[in-house]
This record gives C-alpha cells, structure tokens and sequence, in this order.
C-alpha cells in the first residue's frame, strides 16, 4: 500500500538537510583547500611578480634618463670640442693660405721684374738695332737726296 504524507511545510528539517548542509560544508572545506588557497597562492606570486617587473622597469626608466643626461653632455663636448678644432684648423688654414699667397706673390713680383728687365733688354737692344737703321736708312736717303756717297 501507498502511503501519503502530507505536509503543510515547505521546507521540513529532517536527516537529509542536514546530511546536505555536513556534504555542502565539507564540499566547501575541501573547495577551499584544493582551488582557492592554491589560486589565490598563484594570484600573490603573479602579484609579486608584477610589482617587481613594474619596479625593475621604473629602475630600467630612471638609469636610461641618467645615460640620456650622460650622453647630452657628452655630445655637448663632443660638439664645442670640435668647433674648437675647426675654428684651429681654419686658424691655421688662413695662415697657411696667407703664406702661399704671399709666396705666390713673390713670385708674380720676381716673374714681373725678370720680364720688365728682358722687355728693357730687348728695348735697348732694337732702339741700338733701330739706330743703326735709322743711320743707314738716313745716309741711304742722303745718299739719294744729294746724289753721290757720303760714305
């Protein structure tokens, strides 16, 4: 035969409840131990090791600006260094452009006085050879002019 229980409760207390509740709990005990404690053991650890990579980076940052600076006055030296050297050099350059102008100049001079004494030379020598000329040439028309030899 088939029994009815009637029950006006929603919810009754009996074993089972309580059966339940003791799995749940336990359930939860061994939840807790074998997932949350591990999970939030790794969560600590990737944490960790997030702060220490975001300080290593901030460390990483601050020692390229110090190599940054370093390398600003390094390249402000480099750059007054070689002005310095290149203003020497053009120094130098003018002075050794002035030298060989000057000896250049030597030379035009020298050149020039050797060519004004050949230009006087040759001077001298045709108005003696144009004397000579002009003599014969004068003779020559006296010569004709008066009929006879003068010489």
């Amino acid at each position: 035969m088939v029994e009815f229980i009637e029950t006006k409760a929603l919810i009754t207390i009996n074993a089972t409840v309580i059966a339940q509740m003791v799995s749940f709990l336990i359930f939860l005990f061994l939840i807790n131990r074998l997932m949350f404690k591990p999970l939030r053991g790794v969560m600590r650890e990737r944490e960790e090791r997030v702060e220490a990579a975001g300080a290593e980076i901030r460390q990483t940052r601050e020692k390229m600006e110090g190599l940054q600076a370093e390398l600003a006055v390094f390249e402000a030296a480099a750059r007054k260094e070689a002005l310095e050297v290149k203003e020497r050099l053009d120094a130098e350059g003018g002075k050794e452009a002035d030298g060989i102008l000057a000896e250049a100049r030597k030379k035009v001079e020298h050149t020039r006085q050797e060519t004004v004494q050949k230009v006087e030379a040759q001077i001298a020598e045709a108005r003696k050879s144009l004397e000579t000329e002009a003599r014969d040439l004068g003779m020559a028309v006296m010569e004709k002019i008066l009929g006879r030899s003068l010489g």
